[in-house]
């Protein structure tokens, strides 16, 4: 609770402070440093038992100042036959609330559990030499080891983030650009585009994903504008969320300490543990062929419990490979649940310098872009003419699609005028799809005469623009509108 009413800091001093000043000293110090030393401090019942009591505390989330009082666990069972075992205890970073995580039994030497995403720590329960046995009745002080940090509510006091709103750079960090569509079906062939930006891996059994509109942030950090959900299936046997940089960006972070983190809801039905890879291709852009970071291979993410929801992060150096390009895997093992997903909200890679590496149970705040920006970037690699969140498909109407007037009547060849990109692609011979807006076939179409039009094909293709040409229909008159869809690929 807060310290009322203060004092000012007088370091006592028995040999030069009379008796009165002295004392007055102490219980001023004292006032001082309560609020700050007593937070949340671990200690056995007032008569030892099977619980832990940690003393009242505060937790400052976003702009909430949330004054939590002394807390009792719930009894903690002892380990059978000749177990030993360390537990943890920890707080919710945004609630305060206390919680047990139970170790694992061992007939050896016993370790602690990992703290949780979302949690921090507070203190150790058994220690290698005075672990919880099955003879254990009461929690003493010197089974108590404490693990507190002042300042983990704070992300950015904890890992020294001084980054401004342009550091994470992933794209499509919100999930919001969907220019492949708005759901779809991840096989077990090959990478399967999502979202923008996004590909899925599936084995064993294909999975579907969707995405699905607006989710609020862990701490109070605002809502993301939409998230991934991704949907399991029987005799699944893993499933990967894939990006890909350009080395253009990659390389600002190469030979640099960096933090990924991704924001998950887990409803699988059981506790999950993603893991984390980092690869590079061994030229430049060119993902033929890649080498694996030797530090963030299969690395552990925190465990999320069933219907959990946190920020999974890990920091490490990143490569200096990371100049040719840079791919990030999140591994999520076997989804064989067919009413299952894990939902996939906000992702990011930003420059954390001087920081601990591994597991980062206090990662920088989620930064997330603007979608106006997101959608530029996201162009650079995949443009469609269809509107943001259809599925690009023959047959599918003409809202969005290139319109261009017939020059020749009759079956002759009919070029359009340059058709630019709304950005420079990030190849210079984008691999270009045709979609015919009134039939299924990939024909440019004559829209006045509701006729097919043949021979359709790209002219002068860049990264900048494109033509099209085709030999119009028998029936086509001059000045009739000539009309088709198309996408561009220039993805990793």
């Amino acid at each position: 609770m807060p310290t009322n009413p203060v004092a000012i800091f007088n370091p006592s001093n028995y040999l030069t402070q009379d008796a009165s000043t002295y004392k007055a000293s102490i219980d001023g110090n004292n006032a001082v440093a309560t609020r700050i030393i007593d937070q949340f401090t671990p200690h056995p019942a007032a008569t030892p038992n099977m619980t832990v009591v940690l003393d009242a505390g505060c937790i400052f989330s976003g702009t909430t100042l949330t004054e939590i009082a002394q807390q009792t666990s719930s009894s903690i069972t002892a380990p059978s036959g000749s177990n030993k075992r360390i537990d943890r205890a920890v707080i919710n970073a945004t609630t305060g609330a206390l919680s047990i995580l139970t170790g694992t039994p061992t007939s050896g030497t016993p370790s602690p559990p990992a703290i949780t995403a979302g949690n921090l720590p507070v203190a150790q329960i058994g220690t290698t030499a005075s672990p919880l046995v099955s003879s254990t009745t009461a929690i003493t002080n010197n089974m108590i080891s404490d693990e507190r940090n002042f300042w983990s509510a704070n992300p950015t006091l904890l890992t020294g983030y001084t980054g401004g709103g342009s550091n994470n750079i992933l794209h499509n960090n919100q999930a919001a650009i969907a220019q492949h569509g708005t759901s779809g079906t991840c096989s077990t062939s090959g990478n399967n585009y999502c979202l923008d930006r996004i590909f899925l891996t599936a084995t064993g059994a294909s999975v579907t994903w969707s995405q699905s509109s607006t989710y609020a942030l862990p701490n109070s950090q605002g809502t993301a504008s939409n998230y991934l959900a991704i949907t399991g299936n029987t005799s699944n046997t893993d499933v990967t969320w894939n990006t890909r940089v350009e080395s253009f960006d990659s390389g600002i972070v190469a030979g640099q300490q960096c933090t990924f983190y991704v924001v998950i809801s887990n409803n699988t039905g059981a506790s999950l543990t993603p893991t984390l890879t980092w690869k590079y291709p061994t030229a430049a852009d060119n993902y033929a062929s890649t080498t694996t970071d030797s530090t963030v291979n299969a690395v552990s993410l925190q465990t999320l419990g069933s219907s959990g929801f946190g920020i999974l992060a890990y920091t490490s150096a990143v490569n200096s490979n990371a100049n040719l390009g840079m791919q990030i895997t999140v591994d999520f093992g076997a989804m064989s649940s067919n009413s299952k997903n894990v939902s996939i909200v906000g992702w990011g890679l930003v420059p954390t310098p001087g920081i601990v590496t591994g597991q980062n149970n206090n990662p920088p705040p989620v930064e997330l872009h603007p979608y106006s920006r997101e959608l530029t970037n996201c162009q650079r690699y995949f443009f469609s003419t269809f509107p943001t969140g259809t599925t690009p498909a023959q047959n599918a109407g003409t809202t969005g699609c290139y319109l261009f007037p017939a020059t020749k009547a009759g079956a002759n060849l009919n070029y359009s005028s340059t058709m630019p990109f709304p950005v420079k692609m990030r190849s210079t011979s984008p691999s270009v799809t045709l979609f015919n807006p009134s039939a299924s076939n990939a024909q440019i179409r004559d829209l006045s005469a509701s006729a097919d039009c043949s021979a359709s094909a790209t002219q002068g293709l860049g990264s900048m623009s494109t033509g099209l040409s085709c030999t119009a229909n028998s029936s086509t008159v001059v000045a009739n509108l000539l009309g088709v869809h198309i996408t561009a690929n220039a993805e990793l």
